[in-house]
């Protein structure tokens, strides 16, 4: 990689907490075989902070940033402008800087459906559960409706935070697609059974299985699962969470937040620089 000198410029990402992300490895080994000149550097930002941030970034000319949870609807509420996805989804997870105007963008479910692409999986026209309807679950939503899936089932707590935004984001995408698209409770563990036996792909975009709720699993036991199953989990640190080891158990095919992390990390790369990733999914986690 090229010496840091006064011309070296900056990306970043931003959230809390950032010290687990696998992004700076990914960005900075394909600005290293670009031969640019530029370094990619996390810097943990609360909410709060994320007004302040983004006049930095202004300010410094940082030509943009990735931005992980907490930051993704705080972000989209304060950038100039979005593109048409992020303004479907109501959050944000990169930013370019476009001359001092900053730009929100989503590549989240970009990444996601990527990965099912990617290994020559069809998802138009098959059933689709998702568990959570935060940021990442809303931009999962929003593609998996763009991407032409049959059914998409969508399991949110209804005594939780995010039930109400659930039910206007869900609304939001179905009138822009026309998709068929219903919101179920996710604590409602036999309707969780009655909808998973008829699912095509199941994808997790809650929290639980990592950081303090490592080795819990939103799905409760082997049972949900049956065997042609597709299942993918945002989280990729731990590599294998228990709804994984459920999923393979069951004989599922199954795939963490690793793939879905490349194919996101890709489409912003090409956002900043105008031209894709150099480097492959083996590469950047080499």
């Amino acid at each position: 990689m090229k010496p840091i000198s006064g011309r070296t410029k900056l990306i970043t990402v931003i959230g809390d907490p950032i010290e687990h992300s696998l992004s700076p490895q990914i960005h900075n080994r394909a600005l290293e075989k670009d031969e640019l000149d530029y370094r990619y550097l996390a810097f943990d930002i609360l909410p709060d902070q994320v007004p302040a941030y983004l006049d930095a970034m202004r300010t410094m000319g940082i030509v943009g940033t990735n931005v992980t949870m907490p930051d993704k609807r705080t972000v989209f509420d304060n950038v100039d402008a979005v593109d048409p996805v992020a303004a479907l989804v109501g959050a944000c997870n990169t930013v370019v800087n476009d001359h001092g105007k900053l730009i929100g963008y989503t590549t989240d479910g970009y990444g996601f459906m990527k990965t099912f692409e990617s290994a020559g999986i069809p998802v138009a026209g098959r059933k689709f559960a998702l568990l959570g309807m935060g940021g990442a679950g809303t931009a999962v939503a929003a593609q998996a409706a763009v991407d032409g899936v049959g059914e998409l089932v969508v399991f949110n707590r209804a005594n939780g935070r995010s039930w109400a935004t659930a039910e206007v984001e869900i609304e939001k995408i179905r009138e822009a697609t026309g998709a068929t698209i219903r919101l179920c409770d996710l604590n409602d563990r036999d309707l969780l059974r009655h909808e998973l036996a008829t699912t095509d792909f199941l994808a997790n975009t809650t929290p639980i299985g990592m950081a303090a709720q490592i080795g819990l699993s939103p799905v409760p036991d082997v049972t949900y699962f049956h065997p042609g199953m597709v299942v993918q989990d945002a989280i990729y640190a731990p590599e294998e969470t228990e709804l994984l080891r459920l999923a393979r158990l069951a004989g599922c095919t199954a795939f963490n937040g690793k793939s879905m992390l490349f194919w996101q990390a890709s489409r912003s790369y090409e956002l900043w620089l105008g031209h894709p990733m150099p480097i492959t999914i083996e590469e950047a986690y080499a």
